[in-house]
């Protein structure tokens, strides 16, 4: 499933998740209903959740990256890959989101 964030009108990132199969089957489509990540996980049988991992790199732009973010390529890109798991320690989701750089603060806290 793909999403872009905005602020203040302008789209300042793109992400991707990904979501383990068969159990979260049909999860775009919780979440379209429910507008939240949460509640569309919890009607999948997962109480709660925890972030287990964050990665955070710097890279340069694509071209397609740099057009979806109105960037210039020669300003690069925050990325956070991050991981998601289950009270088990089962994956939930792996989320790719890259950022423009010069618009964005990351503050990471687990």
């Amino acid at each position: 499933m793909f999403c872009a964030g905005e602020s203040d009108g302008r789209r300042i990132s793109v992400s991707a998740h990904y979501f383990p199969l068969p159990r979260f089957a049909g999860i775009g489509d919780l979440m379209a209903q429910t507008k939240s990540f949460t509640q569309a996980v919890r009607r999948c049988g997962v109480e709660e959740y925890v972030r287990e991992t964050t990665r955070i790199l710097a890279k340069m732009p694509t071209g397609d990256e740099a057009r979806l973010l109105s960037m210039p390529r020669n300003r690069p890109l925050v990325v956070t890959e991050g991981v998601n798991v289950d009270g088990a320690g089962a994956r939930v989701e792996y989320c790719l989101t890259k950022f423009a750089g010069d618009l964005v603060q990351v503050l990471v806290e687990h």
